[in-house]
């Protein structure tokens, strides 16, 4: 009886194990399944190689808006991508000694990320303590739809009335594509919040209009349409400005900010930096050319 449950055991545990392989060889060779709009969808599909050729400190550590961009991202619509192709792309990554070395000091950089994110909501919450949450209209502006930003900006939601009070004020429209958990895109809004020089110029010479691509907040029902751009319907705020980002300005990255004029056209273009002075001149550039 005795070696009769033990050869069932190990029937059992060889059975796992080939199930398994099968498991791991049949999501190789299986397409990446991954939304432009939803990183969440992303994050769940890198963690499924956890067990196949990553592990959990990789699936963390290289799941950020400048890897997932090199590797997949800048590649949607061009070709199919397998978990096997990424796996291959992300292997010198991993054989690199500065990967290594990070990999070492990988509780340090989460803790650091925690604290990040602790920090961010305080300063959130003290920046909306601050300024309201519906600001009105400017006098200019009346009917326009406004909401105030984490820096204490007012921006406006939608781009057709940013660009009719661009044309009426005379003022460049700044148009910041965000994520809300993008750290960048953190780093980048306290570069702003701090700097009050810099934050009072964006308000006296802009129109601000900062789009969130991670805001899955549902759209009324007159604003759903189809994308032919992300062959998918376009149910929420985030995945239309997905959709309009990638449409308009062939980008799909966060940060990025354009100053365009009331036609669209674009005069300065930037992505992320935590320098004020490269983001004044920036800015200097923009309006120079308007």
């Amino acid at each position: 009886m005795k070696s009769t449950l033990i050869a069932l055991l190990i029937l059992c545990s060889l059975f796992t194990q080939a199930q398994n392989t099968f498991n791991c060889d049949s999501l190789l060779t299986s397409k990446l399944n991954y939304d432009v709009a939803d990183p969440n969808e992303l994050f769940n599909s890198f963690k499924l190689l956890r067990h196949c050729g990553l592990d959990s400190i990789d699936v963390e550590l290289l799941l950020t808006p400048q890897v997932v961009g090199a590797l997949v991202v800048g590649d949607a619509g061009k070709r199919e991508l397998t978990y096997d192709s990424v796996l291959q792309r992300l292997k010198p990554v991993l054989a690199s000694d500065e990967y290594k070395q990070m990999k070492e000091n990988a509780g340090l950089i989460f803790a650091k990320r925690n604290w990040d994110k602790v920090m961010y909501q305080q300063k959130l919450k003290q920046a909306e303590a601050k300024a309201a949450v519906d600001p009105e209209p400017p006098a200019k502006c009346p009917g326009c739809t406004m909401r105030r930003t984490y820096y204490g900006i007012p921006s406006l939601v939608y781009i057709d009335e940013a660009l009719k009070y661009s044309r009426k004020v005379k003022k460049p429209v700044l148009l910041w594509f965000n994520g809300f958990a993008c750290v960048n895109c953190n780093k980048m809004r306290d570069v702003v919040y701090v700097d009050k020089e810099l934050s009072n110029y964006i308000k006296e010479h802009f129109v601000l209009l900062d789009l969130h691509v991670d805001d899955f907040t549902e759209l009324p029902e007159e604003k759903k349409y189809r994308s032919e751009t992300l062959n998918k319907e376009v149910t929420n705020w985030g995945t239309l400005r997905v959709d309009y980002q990638l449409t308009k300005y062939g980008t799909q990255h966060q940060p990025v900010l354009y100053i365009i004029n009331h036609k669209e056209k674009v005069l300065a273009e930037m992505s992320y930096t935590n320098s004020v002075h490269d983001f004044m001149k920036f800015l200097e550039k923009g309006l120079d050319n308007y």
